[in-house]
């Protein structure tokens, strides 16, 4: 019986693998931190981005990132590295919302969407400069199943 080599998703749009051959996989992850962190720091200003440190939801911690947006709650989003079962690994992100319970007004839940909508965009594009996008072509019920590399279509 098999099984897949990479979990599910939590809110890239594809698969980011990295570290498919790699002599030194401690030095890898620390550059994935400082690369990855240094560019969201750029490309979200307004928001507090430092590197992640040891584990997060059973994933190796890369980026951590927090802000409010005028709105009685924080935003927080996670960048993680999710060790492949069998080789190499993928980049993907999940947020967290804290106090959104106490947000009751529809143009402030609307903003909220917004907001997170537009900053997992930015992570997603982040993140996709350092992995190589696959997506998951075929699994069978055995649990064997099949990547392939995205491939650039010409305009």
């Amino acid at each position: 019986m098999g099984a897949p080599n990479f979990g599910m998703l939590y809110k890239a749009s594809h698969y980011y693998v990295v570290m498919e051959i790699v002599d030194d996989p401690e030095f890898a992850v620390n550059y994935l931190r400082e690369q990855i962190t240094e560019e969201l720091k750029d490309e979200l200003p307004k928001c507090d981005v430092f590197e992640g440190e040891g584990w997060r939801a059973g994933d190796v911690s890369i980026t951590d990132i927090s802000t409010y947006i005028g709105l009685d709650c924080e935003l927080c989003f996670y960048v993680v590295l999710r060790p492949g079962y069998y080789e190499a690994a993928t980049l993907d992100f999940f947020h967290e919302i804290k106090g959104e319970e106490d947000i009751e007004d529809r143009d402030e839940k609307r903003q909220l969407v917004e907001e997170l909508a537009k900053i997992s965009e930015i992570i997603d594009k982040t993140i996709a400069n350092y992995g190589m996008p696959y997506v998951k072509v075929a699994q069978f019920s055995n649990g064997e199943t099949w990547y392939e590399p995205i491939k650039e279509t010409k305009k």
